[in-house]
């Protein structure tokens, strides 16, 4: 179904921002 491919892509999205949010944290905490 198209939509489930909507929902993984949304997932996956998710997750990389999650993952570069969670790096700027890191970047941010050593300035």
């Amino acid at each position: 179904m198209v939509v489930q491919s909507l929902f993984k892509r949304a997932d996956y999205r998710l997750a990389l921002l999650r993952v570069q949010l969670r790096q700027l944290l890191q970047t941010w905490k050593t300035v």
